[in-house]
């Protein structure tokens, strides 16, 4: 069986203008995804969050911090 990795960014200039329903719901189908991935023998590691310090690298050559 393949191994694969996801990788998931959100901008998280967006949070500020949630309300709390709204974070809430998306947080409740993302642990839902993940919940049945799991279930289903298909997540092999649920991984650790990313530091938030990095570089964005886009189609367009721009390199970001």
């Amino acid at each position: 069986m393949s191994n694969f990795l996801y990788l998931f960014r959100r901008d998280e200039s967006e949070i500020p203008e949630m309300s709390a329903d709204q974070l809430q719901a998306i947080t409740q189908r993302w642990m839902d995804w993940v919940g049945e991935l799991a279930k289903s023998g298909q997540l092999a590691d649920r991984g650790t969050r990313l530091k938030k310090a990095g570089k964005v690298v886009r189609a367009e050559g721009l390199i970001t911090d």
